[in-house]
């Protein structure tokens, strides 16, 4: 079902691809996976099967994140992550069948959500802590009840902690900082002047990581086995929305032949997901383009 909700994300199918993962969400708590992801088989025949407990784990959690990342206000079927939830180990250890490494306890066992940056994790297990952060960046747009200067503090500790991983992995970070730093522009309390700098400023940063991006992506043909997650173009298709805002209040272009680039770029990943092709054909008005 997992592999469902991917797909029917990836070519735009809604609202079966929202329904889709609420399902794999509830499945996921019925069959005990909340629980496991606390939890490490150190045994030679056991680890494989709750590594693979994890990953579904985090699977269901990153596509939850990502299809209601429009609504942060609206209730999720999981919990956010915490800290010691379990990330998954190595790409290279998985696909080899190799066991993490000993920790200090001197158990082999996978490194938790609250690793520091610089140490050495996968691509999953770094989308996983990224992860983590946009579902605390969704919680704290959320959160109408707290008070001022402590949402201001909290959203200084977002703001180093997605910076910190950026050299690691890019589209949630990027992503969970145009939304960390747009949404406040609507508040009526906000320093709207202060907004509006870190608004720009994320997003000078955000066109500036693209655009490389973008244009490795341009030559992309359907058959390419190692074509890029579909989550690449909501990310891709944001940073236009907020490149467009910025250019209107200041015609100073940011990055030359930005908007298309990135185009270009979705046009290329949209011959493998359905759903470029839908964000690039929106009607006038409605798209980025």
């Amino acid at each position: 079902m997992i592999l469902v909700s991917l797909y029917e994300l990836g070519h735009g199918i809604y609202p079966a691809a929202f329904l889709t993962i609420g399902a794999c969400a509830r499945y996921a708590v019925a069959l005990g996976l909340d629980r496991d992801i606390f939890l490490w088989d150190h045994t030679e025949s056991g680890w494989a099967a709750m590594e693979e407990k994890h990953r579904a784990w985090w699977a269901v959690v990153i596509l939850e994140r990502h299809m209601n990342i429009d609504s942060p206000r609206r209730h999720l079927c999981i919990p956010d992550p915490c800290e010691k939830h379990f990330l998954p180990i190595s790409d290279e250890d998985w696909n080899s069948g190799v066991r993490p490494a000993l920790s200090q306890t001197g158990c082999p066992s996978p490194y938790t959500v609250s690793a520091p940056a610089n140490n050495k994790l996968g691509k999953f297990a770094r989308l996983a802590q990224a992860s983590h952060l946009l579902a605390r960046v969704m919680r704290h747009i959320g959160d109408t009840q707290a008070d001022p200067h402590f949402l201001d503090t909290e959203k200084s500790l977002l703001d180093h902690a997605l910076r910190s991983l950026l050299s690691l992995t890019v589209a949630e970070e990027q992503r969970a900082l145009l939304l960390l730093h747009s949404f406040p522009l609507a508040f009526p309390s906000a320093n709207k002047e202060s907004a509006q700098y870190c608004y720009r400023e994320v997003t000078e940063l955000t066109s500036k990581v693209t655009l490389p991006i973008a244009r490795r992506l341009k030559g992309l043909l359907p058959s390419d086995a190692h074509a890029p997650s579909p989550l690449l173009l909501d990310w891709m298709y944001r940073s236009v929305i907020a490149y467009n805002n910025i250019r209107e209040t200041n015609t100073a272009v940011l990055v030359d032949g930005y908007v298309e680039t990135v185009r270009e770029a979705m046009e290329g990943l949209g011959r493998q997901w359905g759903v470029g092709g839908i964000l690039i054909s929106l009607p006038s008005g409605s798209s980025a383009f």
